[in-house]
């Protein structure tokens, strides 16, 4: 038996990442397995698999996928590829690093808290200086755990 070389480990991680990345968009927009596969046109089987990293997603039915779902093939990627290789405008890289944060909170109970914050901040106007400007233009960036130690 041949041991698996460098590129085919690393190209079953980049199945593993993109099943990931399918499945937290199936998820943040409100979509069991069944529906979501009804709407590409595959069984939820199959998309269980994609999700999973056990079969490799063709870039065809890739391609497919994301135009039927009107998201850029780039949404794939972020995070995968090089920034330098990467398409697609900031407010959907803050969006996919905010879902990847979520998803790392292991309390269910802390995850529906945020989900209580953000439903709560997107229903308040935008919170403004007495000068009009926005505080949260103003708020510094989180510290790393490497950065705060």
């Amino acid at each position: 038996m041949t041991e698996p070389t460098k590129t085919t480990s690393r190209v079953k991680v980049m199945d593993k990442l993109i099943g990931q990345r399918i499945k937290q968009w199936r998820i943040s927009h409100g979509y069991s397995q069944k529906q979501l596969a009804e709407v590409i046109g595959i069984t939820y089987q199959q998309l269980h698999k994609y999700e999973g990293g056990v079969n490799r997603i063709s870039a065809g039915t890739l391609a497919d996928l994301c135009q039927k779902l009107n998201i850029p093939i780039s949404y794939m990627f972020e995070g995968i590829l090089p920034v330098s290789l990467q398409e697609g405008n900031y407010q959907e890289r803050s969006a996919m690093l905010m879902m990847r944060e979520y998803m790392a909170i292991p309390d269910p109970s802390k995850r529906e808290l945020v989900c209580q914050l953000v439903r709560t901040l997107a229903q308040s106007p935008a919170m403004t200086y007495s000068s009009g400007e926005d505080v949260a233009a103003t708020v510094p960036p989180a510290k790393k755990e490497e950065e705060v130690a």
